[in-house]
C-alpha cells in the first residue's frame, strides 16, 4: 500500500508542477521553457495519480487529483476535436470554384531532407503555399531538380547553410515584403496575389529555446523569447488575411505562442481540426525514441477547413499542411 501511495503523489506531483508551469505568467527561464513542452501527459498523470490515490483511500489528495484532472481537459478537450463543421461547407466544392488555399510548413533538417519526395508531395497535395525552414542553397537546386518549381514558380528566397534559412515557394505571385526584423534565423514574408485579394504570409522559425547560448545563431532562452516577441509584434501590425506557419520552436502551452496567434486573431489549423496534440518533432535523431513536440504549426485568420501532418524522408520534422477558405474581397 505504501508503493501505491507514493506512486501516487509521485504522479500528482509531477502533474502539479508540469500545470503550474503551463499557467505562469511567463515560462521565458530555464527549465520552464522546456518542460511546458510536455504539459500534455500530466493528463495521464492526474488520471494515474487518482485511480492509485482512490485506491489508497487518500481522500483530500484523490480530490486534488481529480480537480486537477478536471482542469486538464478542460484545457486541452478543443484540441483534439474537429471544430471544422460548418467552416465554410463543402471542402470540394469549394475548390472547384477557386476559393480555397493549401498551404504547408516543412523543416528541411540542415537541408537533409529528401527534396524528391517534398515535390512528390507538394504536388500530390496540390500546394499553394510552402514555407521551407533549413532550406539550404544546396536543398532548393534540389528541389528545382526535383521540379518544383513547375508546380510552385514564384519564390522568396532567404536560403542559407546550416539552419537558418528559409525559402517560401508559391503557386500565385509573390511581393517580397521583408523579413521578421532581428533575428538570427531569417523569416521571409510575402504578400501573395489570389482572386480575393492578398494574403500576407509570415515563414516562421525562431531559434530553438537551448538550456544556454552555445553559438551565434543559438542564443538560448532569451534569443528564443525576443525573437517569438518580434513575430508577434510585425503579425500584429499586418493589415488584411495573413498565414503564420513554419517551425515554431514553440507548443500551443508556450504562452509566447499563444500570443501570436491571439493578438492577431488567428487559430491553430491543427487545433481547429483536432491534431493539436499529434507531435511533429523529432521524427528522427532525437533525445526520445519516438515524437514528443508538436511544434510545427500554421496560424491563420482564415477559416479553416483541413489540416494533415506528413512524414518526409530525411526530416526530423512532420510537415503540416492545412486547406483554407479565402475570404471574398472587400467592395
Amino acid at each position: 500500500m505504501r508503493a501505491v501511495i507514493f506512486s501516487g503523489y509521485a504522479a500528482l506531483s509531477a502533474a502539479l508542477v508540469l500545470m503550474a508551469l503551463r499557467f505562469l505568467p511567463t515560462q521565458t527561464w530555464v527549465p520552464a521553457a522546456q518542460l511546458v513542452t510536455f504539459f500534455p501527459i500530466a493528463l495521464p498523470l492526474t488520471l494515474a495519480s487518482l485511480i492509485l490515490l482512490l485506491l489508497a483511500r487518500s481522500q483530500w489528495p484523490a480530490v486534488t487529483a481529480a480537480a486537477a484532472a478536471v482542469i486538464m481537459i478542460a484545457t486541452i478537450s478543443l484540441r483534439v476535436v474537429d471544430q471544422t463543421a460548418g467552416a465554410g461547407g463543402d471542402e470540394a466544392g469549394s475548390e472547384g470554384s477557386g476559393e480555397t488555399l493549401r498551404v504547408a510548413a516543412f523543416n528541411a533538417y540542415f537541408g537533409r531532407a529528401d527534396a524528391a519526395s517534398l515535390t512528390r508531395t507538394a504536388q500530390a497535395f496540390e500546394l499553394d503555399l510552402l514555407c521551407v525552414s533549413e532550406a539550404t542553397p544546396a536543398f532548393v537546386a534540389a528541389l528545382e531538380k526535383a521540379g518544383l518549381s513547375t508546380a510552385l514558380p514564384s519564390v522568396v528566397s532567404a536560403a542559407e547553410e546550416g539552419a537558418s534559412g528559409t525559402v517560401l515557394f508559391s503557386r500565385m505571385p509573390i511581393r517580397e515584403i521583408g523579413e521578421v526584423p532581428g533575428a538570427q534565423f531569417r523569416m521571409p514574408r510575402g504578400a501573395v496575389e489570389t482572386g480575393t485579394g492578398d494574403v500576407t504570409v509570415t515563414c516562421a522559425h525562431p531559434v530553438p529555446p537551448t538550456f544556454r547560448a552555445t553559438a551565434s545563431w543559438s542564443p538560448g532562452v532569451p534569443g528564443w523569447a525576443r525573437e517569438l516577441r518580434a513575430l508577434r509584434d510585425v503579425t500584429a501590425s499586418t493589415d488584411g488575411p495573413q498565414i503564420v506557419m513554419g517551425d515554431f520552436n514553440a507548443t500551443w502551452d508556450h504562452r509566447l505562442l499563444r500570443r501570436i496567434a491571439t493578438r492577431s486573431g488567428m487559430v491553430s489549423a491543427t487545433n481547429v481540426t483536432g491534431r493539436g496534440l499529434t507531435p511533429t518533432w523529432p521524427v528522427i535523431d532525437g533525445p526520445l525514441p519516438v515524437p514528443f513536440a508538436a511544434i510545427d504549426h500554421v496560424l491563420t485568420d482564415l477559416p479553416v477547413l483541413a489540416s494533415d501532418l506528413i512524414e518526409i524522408p530525411g526530416s526530423d520534422h512532420r510537415m503540416v499542411t492545412a486547406t483554407l477558405r479565402l475570404s471574398p474581397s472587400q467592395p
